[in-house]
């Protein structure tokens, strides 16, 4: 019985590190995304020149906060072209 307690507790544990880490590059690929955004607003005469960019750092915000919300989900971002 021991064992089988101890094992189901491992499982249990053990599953939710996928969440944390798919999270965690969630958070990465936003981070990542974010810097993109504010160098090119920094370079960049002209913002409109960075809505690509900034529509990547939404994307990758609602990614980054569905993810948070229900940790086991896959995220699903519909297509659309990015102008």
């Amino acid at each position: 019985m021991k064992v089988i307690i101890t094992v189901l507790t491992m499982l249990f544990f053990l599953s939710g590190c996928g969440a944390l880490r798919a999270r965690v590059k969630a958070r990465n690929r936003m981070e990542v995304a974010r810097h993109a955004y504010v160098e090119c607003l920094e370079s960049k005469d002209d913002p409109s020149e960075c809505q690509r960019l900034r529509r990547i750092f939404e994307i990758e915000i609602e990614t980054y906060k569905a993810l948070r919300k229900r940790p086991g989900a896959e995220v699903v971002i519909k297509k659309q072209k990015v102008r």
